[in-house]
């Protein structure tokens, strides 16, 4: 099952509102989707993050059409795990010299997904299951509210039989504070909060600060306290949260995981599927921290492949906690497929169809009214909003 071809594809969707945390705002959502196709006529696909910067589509086409399809083309699109650790060989030291490791982990990551989802196609089952996975119905929680809570989206999500929300915080110990007490009222004792503070606090004893004013609300856990590449200060705060620190977002690649692991710089691992190597590398990573004694809690804020590889990890590894699922209307993880999958939640789960590889049908006709050249992906009529001076 020889690879023959390599296309990256660029999609932008313009929601009613914009997303807003405390990193910045974004107008407009990206979906990068990776095309592997086999010898066969097979096509693979995945997917890679493109949510930060606004031009990140320029940087993520010119990696992957220059730095890997190279690589790629002629290889044994059956050797998924082989072909992952020869591009990571090949292309880490570049990724290291040019200071740009972490978008060439993504870009890997979009590759590895479609690598994953050809081999299912091939073998004619759902990853999770050719990997001997059992479990169909997968539990979500609901991410992406605030920072100005929309009443009427919780009880919409609550009558989906969704129990666990995740609100935005890190605009202020007062605003923050209203607004996750709004959203404990209005899910009751029994409803789970946890908060993502984006890397808003920049000191230990400022998230310290924010944590143990937010702490009597009941919070199950509380994500990216301080930037993401300090884990000193993470080590530190986790040490001394009366509430569970989550991160992982932005680390890449296993060896990343078990350093902060072995430092318990969180309590909670969230690899991104997307973002941290693909699926080879977050299989690994949810398998080695209960070794750590810690839990793990994917996470995703993407489109439809992302987000339905991330259900099949959660199917094939024990122990994670819930998948997350981005409240805030996307098109291109709900409008782009054929049937209502992966966004669509039954008693607050996601139900894994039977089809092969991600499960996925994505409809030709649908995407492409949303498809943009990479050269045009980032440009609007309006300046770019996605900074956090224009919060």
């Amino acid at each position: 099952m020889k690879i023959v071809d390599v296309r990256v594809r660029f999609f932008r969707y313009r929601p009613p509102n914009p997303l807003v945390s405390s990193i910045g705002r974004r107008r407009f959502r990206l979906l990068c989707l990776v095309e592997l196709t086999a010898a066969s006529g097979q096509v693979g696909v995945g997917e890679s993050w493109v949510n930060f910067p606004s031009w990140v589509a320029a940087e993520r086409h010119a990696t992957i059409t220059e730095g890997i399809a190279p690589l790629l083309v002629g290889r044994d699109a059956a050797d998924v795990i082989g072909t992952q650790q020869r591009l990571w060989a090949d292309l880490a030291p570049i990724g290291r010299q040019g200071g740009i490791a972490g978008a060439v982990s993504q870009a890997l990551s979009g590759v590895d997904l479609a690598l994953w989802d050809l081999l299912g196609k091939d073998r004619g089952l759902p990853v999770y299951r050719m990997l001997g996975g059992g479990r169909q119905r997968v539990p979500v929680y609901a991410s992406g509210l605030g920072p100005q809570l929309d009443e009427n989206r919780v009880h919409t999500l609550m009558a989906r039989g969704i129990g666990a929300f995740k609100i935005k915080v890190g605009f202020g110990h007062a605003e923050d504070y209203t607004q996750v007490a709004r959203l404990r009222q209005l899910v009751g004792d029994g409803g789970r909060i946890m908060v993502d503070a984006n890397q808003g606090w920049q000191t230990p004893n400022e998230a310290l600060l924010a944590i143990r004013k937010l702490a009597p609300l009941g919070l199950e856990w509380v994500e990216e306290p301080l930037p993401a590449d300090d884990w000193e200060g993470m080590a530190y705060v986790t040490s001394r949260s009366p509430v569970p620190i989550s991160a992982g977002e932005n680390l890449y690649g296993r060896a990343a995981f078990a350093r902060w692991a072995h430092r318990r710089a969180f309590n909670i691992a969230q690899p991104d599927l997307t973002k941290v190597g693909g699926f080879t590398e977050a299989w690994a990573i949810a398998q080695m921290m209960p070794a750590y004694g810690l839990a793990w809690a994917p996470h995703f804020l993407g489109g439809a492949v992302g987000l339905a590889a991330t259900c099949h990890l959660f199917a094939l590894v024990p122990g994670g906690i819930a998948v997350e699922l981005d409240s805030n209307p996307n098109a291109l993880r709900d409008g782009i497929a054929a049937l209502p999958f992966p966004a669509a939640v039954e008693d607050g789960h996601i139900v894994l169809p039977d089809t092969p590889g991600w499960g996925l049908t994505l409809r030709e006709d649908l995407l492409t009214v949303h498809e943009v050249p990479w050269q045009e992906a980032w440009r609007e009529a309006d300046p770019p909003a996605d900074s956090p001076s224009q919060k």
